[in-house]
């Protein structure tokens, strides 16, 4: 599955699974489906760290696991610090955590591999700090409105720049083969 608008579904179980049923829900879920969306296209930069045979090759996976508990701290810290507090705080932030690392799990993740022909890279994620802005584009342009909405969308991105080199993923790497052996460094797009 991709990224985007596949994973609005996943969003709204969270979201619902955690008693937030408000007529605002649907637009948060579009947000933070479409923030994840834009985040790993381009809130960071993902490389694929690589070994095999010598050549080039192309990767290939699917899913990438970034611990929902390490996200939901980072991120309900954020929620404190922007002075998003409340009794609801802590579920929002648990949702939306467990909302985008559930999504993640469906990642298609390519790579191209210039020192492996025939190989497996690890995917690794290195974030550039511009989360923040563009998850609360995301809110933005799925209708949330509110004096709120630019500090939820900075406490989202914030906790997943914090968050995402935690993130692990594997790719295959399928190419030219070769008695030998090869490294490297591939480049990874997530969608």
């Amino acid at each position: 599955m991709a990224l985007g608008p596949p994973t609005i579904p996943i969003f709204e179980s969270f979201f619902i699974s955690h008693g937030m049923t408000g007529t605002g829900m649907s637009q948060l879920a579009i947000g933070c489906a479409n923030g994840l969306q834009l985040y790993m296209a381009g809130g960071c930069t993902v490389i694929s760290i690589d070994v095999g045979t010598l050549g080039v090759g192309s990767g290939f996976g699917i899913g990438m696991i970034l611990p929902g508990p390490l996200l939901a701290g980072i991120m309900s810290s954020l929620f404190v610090a922007s002075l998003i507090a409340g009794p609801f705080s802590p579920i929002t932030a648990e949702a939306i955590s467990f909302g985008i690392s559930s999504s993640l799990l469906t990642a298609n993740i390519n790579t191209i591999n210039a020192g492996v022909g025939v190989g497996v890279g690890k995917v690794q994620c290195i974030p550039n700090g511009t989360g923040g802005t563009l998850f609360t584009a995301a809110l933005v342009s799925s209708g949330m409105t509110g004096s709120s909405i630019p500090s939820l969308g900075q406490a989202i991105g914030g906790a997943l720049d914090s968050a995402i080199s935690s993130a692990q993923g594997v790719v295959a790497i399928i190419g030219p083969p070769s008695i030998l052996p090869g490294g490297g460094i591939g480049f990874a797009t997530v969608n």
